[in-house]
């Protein structure tokens, strides 16, 4: 039987043929240490019947050759090579967002705004659970504008007005016990010293920005009602009283507090027939009336009032610590 040796003799044969040395049925390959192993798994090469000094001559000259030639390296061996390295580039170009323009902050209160680009969408009651005040559901559609993060706080209102009406003490709790007459003074200082046009929402805006930008959500975040304590301070969790502001999770336009906590003022005077005949382009309300219209309920609440259709309303000389506002003003 012919055997092939290993150990001492097949360290002379180089690596790049070793792997390529196989046997006919029946030969042996004898390891280094004696043992005789069958090889049956290994193509046919005839490489190891040349001369050993012939086998070294022809390695020697391939490596001196890759050695010198880098560059011979084939366009079909650089394309793939290429490809990974620009593949993770490609993939990060596709998965990156549009830059979005960055929220703005009021100078003077530090107050934080959040872009809400404007389009059209269903309002109303569109889940068919809601009162006739909600009704008829129809496409409206908006400008951009720009919304409040976060309710107005009562450090802010002190900045402007140099007092705090609130019933629930804290810096950073939402301010109540506002009317909305309060609030247009505030407003009005607000605009004297910053040099801005603050005002507040209409119920458009502020519905269409509670709803993540129109989407058919039913409360701020989401339309399931056991996730709405994740998204809001009511009834069932607020301990009767209101909290900071922020402590929530935010809805999809990064706005907090859209639900729960205080009721907040809109800038158009309440018509319970108002959304039969209103306009389809930013509408702004009725042009007279004797109610504003409030939205997003309080921590008084259920999750019936939370509902993002539901409409609200009081004198403009109402207060209550139930209610606050958030501000709005029109994009650039």
């Amino acid at each position: 039987m012919q055997e092939i040796l290993c150990g001492d003799d097949e360290r002379r044969i180089p690596p790049l043929y070793q792997s390529k040395l196989s046997l006919e049925e029946g030969q042996l390959l004898r390891s280094g240490n004696g043992e005789k192993v069958p090889s049956r798994f290994v193509k046919e090469d005839p490489v190891h019947r040349l001369p050993r000094w012939l086998i070294l001559v022809q390695v020697m000259g391939a490596a001196l050759l890759l050695m010198s030639s880098p560059a011979s390296l084939s366009a079909q061996t650089k394309a793939p090579l290429e490809a990974a390295e620009e593949a993770p580039e490609k993939a990060a170009a596709a998965v990156a967002p549009p830059l979005e323009e960055k929220p703005f902050t009021d100078s003077v209160t530090g107050m934080e705004f959040v872009l809400v680009k404007g389009g059209c969408f269903a309002m109303g009651d569109t889940f068919g659970d809601g009162l006739p005040d909600e009704r008829p559901v129809r496409e409206v559609c908006l400008d951009d504008f720009y919304l409040g993060k976060y309710e107005v706080t009562q450090k802010q209102w002190e900045l402007v007005m140099g007092s705090n009406p609130s019933r629930f003490k804290g810096g950073d709790r939402p301010v109540e016990q506002v009317s909305w007459s309060d609030v247009q003074r505030f407003i009005s200082r607000l605009n004297d010293q910053s040099g801005q046009k603050f005002r507040l929402p209409t119920e458009t805006e502020w519905e269409y920005a509670a709803r993540s930008g129109g989407k058919g959500e039913k409360y701020a975040g989401t339309s399931q009602e056991i996730d709405l304590g994740q998204y809001a301070w009511y009834f069932l969790n607020s301990g009767s009283q209101t909290h900071a502001v922020g402590e929530k999770r935010r809805n999809d336009l990064g706005l907090y507090d859209m639900n729960g906590n205080v009721w907040e003022w809109c800038a158009d005077w309440y018509g319970e027939n108002y959304y039969q005949g209103r306009p389809k382009h930013n509408p702004e309300g009725p042009s007279t009336g004797s109610n504003k219209a409030l939205r997003g309920g309080s921590w008084f609440n259920d999750a019936g009032n939370l509902r993002l259709a539901y409409r609200y309303a009081f004198s403009p000389e109402y207060r209550a610590g139930t209610i606050g506002f958030r501000l709005a003003v029109r994009r650039q």
